[in-house]
């Protein structure tokens, strides 16, 4: 098993990049996770996704269809101010 440096943390804040238009920028508030699971709020509603690890950290996507956001553990919103 590998070791994942940066973790989905809960109460952080998460953004995304349209993958049609690189201005539109999609965030959503971590609520609470487990090891596999996470919660978020995304547009008002709280939804679920699973928990995948790339090589040195964690993601979920919002959705299951193609240009469903993908969110990724380093990218909370406050790199994207930095």
């Amino acid at each position: 098993m590998t070791t994942t440096t940066n973790k989905i943390e809960t109460g952080k804040v998460y953004y995304s990049r349209s993958i049609a238009d690189y201005n539109c920028i999609h965030t959503v508030e971590v609520t609470r996770r487990t090891a596999k699971t996470v919660w978020f709020i995304a547009y008002g509603k709280e939804k679920k996704a699973r928990i995948k690890q790339s090589k040195n950290s964690e993601n979920f996507m919002s959705g299951t269809w193609f240009f469903s956001s993908e969110y990724q553990a380093p990218q909370n919103i406050n790199t994207l101010r930095a």
